[in-house]
């Protein structure tokens, strides 16, 4: 029977966990450049909550004062936040416009994403829009 040296082995054991442990830490503590697109499915984890973002596209009514409405497909209580954008192929236009015919808002209900138009609207009206919702899984 041979004789196993025990003191080799766990020396031996030793550096092999050493040299893993400074792979890894050079993997996770270095900085990364992405040299290509890059797909990431599921959803990101941010603290304790598992984050997702959703887009969703439609068209704004095409009168003053009119309402689109365009499904979401994400439990309402889950919706961390929502914004909308108007563009109308010169510019694009935030819910927060101070001018009377860019003015739009929105609402979200258990169903849809609702875009109503301001009563003066004529730069918004019958133009497409984009929503982002951010909610969690």
């Amino acid at each position: 029977m041979t004789a196993i040296n025990t003191s080799k082995l766990r020396a031996t054991a030793t550096k092999a966990a050493r040299a893993a442990a400074a792979a890894l830490a050079a993997i996770y503590s270095a900085a990364h450049t992405w040299s290509a697109k890059q797909t990431f499915s599921g959803y990101t984890v941010l603290g304790d909550a598992s984050i997702k973002i959703k887009k969703v596209t439609g068209t704004t009514a095409a009168l003053a004062s009119g309402v689109s409405s365009v499904a979401h497909g994400v439990t309402l209580a889950k919706i961390i936040s929502l914004t909308v954008s108007v563009n109308n192929g010169t510019t694009l236009f935030a819910a927060s416009s101070l001018v009377a015919t860019d003015i739009f808002i929105y609402t979200a209900d258990a169903t849809n994403i609702n875009v109503i138009n301001g009563g003066l609207a004529t730069t918004v009206l019958n133009q497409p829009f984009t929503a982002t919702i951010i909610y969690e899984e």
